[in-house]
């Protein structure tokens, strides 16, 4: 039956009947979803906040190195195990080349004009202001394997602290975090209330620095789909 759109018969015919039976309490359930929505983006930007917070007072601390690789080769690998979500941590000077990292293999790769990371990097020097930038498909987050979901690929959050020194930017460090720890937040099941409800996602509205990124596309996945 063309009522029922994408559905079967056999599908769509009981949820027709359920919404005709429930369709009364319409608005409440409406309420409901706005309130688990509400609830699901204060948890984002609560954990966001934190990660800010979690970078501002290392940039203050990896500051005191003055660019001692070997001092600040251990100084990443050591605050990275301190975090839970960060895969890695390191460091880009102003020809957005990697000069330290805690993962030492990572080191001397340049980040040029060409690349994806130009304009957010160009962008955290230009403005001196923290950004974050993703997702994006990155091959050494799969490289260094998941930290805290157990789903993992190559999809990356990457959040940009800038290093001020003399009221100038000398340096970025930049938080490597797999993008499926942002799926594995909003996916908690103490969320779905309602059998039929499926899964949360969160989708892009305008990507304002990479316009390749697609309006509407999905920018976390199912905890129940591979």
């Amino acid at each position: 039956m063309a009522f029922f759109g994408w559905l079967s018969f056999k599908e769509g015919l009981p949820l027709w009947w359920s919404y005709r039976l429930n369709r009364k309490s319409k608005e409440k359930k409406e309420q409901i979803f706005e309130s688990i929505a509400s609830t699901r983006m204060n948890l984002l930007m609560s954990w966001t906040n934190d990660r800010w917070a979690s970078l501002s007072s290392r940039a203050e601390e990896v500051i005191r190195f003055d660019y001692d690789v070997n001092s600040l080769h251990d100084y990443l690998q050591m605050s990275k195990q301190r975090s839970s979500y960060f895969t890695e941590l390191f460091l880009v000077d102003a020809k957005y080349t990697v000069f330290a990292s805690s993962y030492s293999s990572h080191i001397h790769k340049n980040y040029g004009q060409d690349s994806i990371y130009a304009k957010a990097l160009k962008r955290v020097f230009d403005t001196g202001q923290p950004f974050l930038y993703g997702p994006v498909v990155d091959t050494i987050t799969e490289e260094l394997g998941a930290r805290t979901s157990k789903f993992h690929d190559a999809v990356t959050l990457f959040f940009m602290q800038p290093i001020l020194k003399d009221g100038r930017v000398a340096y970025v460090m930049i938080a490597r975090i797999p993008n499926d720890v942002i799926s594995d937040l909003i996916q908690r099941e103490a969320g779905h209330i309602y059998q039929d409800s499926g899964d949360n996602y969160i989708f892009m509205t305008q990507s304002n620095l990479d316009p390749s990124i697609q309006q509407g596309i999905a920018l976390s996945r199912s905890r129940f789909e591979d």
